[in-house]
């Protein structure tokens, strides 16, 4: 637990409702918008806030920041030998087209919907495979069984 005086110092490193946390190290790209749940936690030394101005939908940024194209950009300028480091500048550097807020959400909102095909399709194609899988079992199982049993 912190106490009151060290909240009150680390005060700018509170997260509130709409920021995104975005990770600095390791895979580029790992952001999430901060929920009322969250609100107030303190963010640590491996991650970087994104306070945004109310022209710009938390959920639009986290999705672009995730798309290969940023994140290609953020893995080519990320500094460090090791592990690639983000910092501000690089971020500050990184150029994108912003829409109004109202095409922001309706952008949103396509792609979660076509996220949602996506995972019926992978759900059908898991259920097809696991099928297929039964089936050549069965008939290979039919196959060999009459064979195994005539050599007795």
């Amino acid at each position: 637990a912190v106490g009151p005086a060290t909240l009150e110092r680390l005060a700018t490193f509170a997260l509130r409702a709409g920021d995104i946390v975005m990770g600095r190290r390791g895979e580029m790209g790992r952001c999430a918008v901060v929920t009322e749940q969250e609100a107030g936690w303190l963010c640590g030394t491996g991650s970087l806030i994104l306070r945004l101005p109310k022209c710009v939908f938390p959920r639009f940024l986290v999705t672009l920041i995730g798309s290969p194209f940023v994140r290609e950009y953020l893995c080519g300028t990320a500094v460090g030998a090791t592990m690639q480091n983000l910092n501000q500048s690089i971020l500050l550097n990184l150029v994108i087209g912003l829409p109004p807020l109202a095409e922001q959400r309706r952008i949103v909102a396509k792609v979660d919907e076509l996220m949602s095909v996506c995972g019926q399709l992978e759900a059908r194609l898991t259920n097809a495979q696991t099928e297929a899988r039964r089936l050549l079992e069965a008939v290979l199982h039919e196959a060999l069984a009459p064979a195994a049993l005539q050599t007795l």
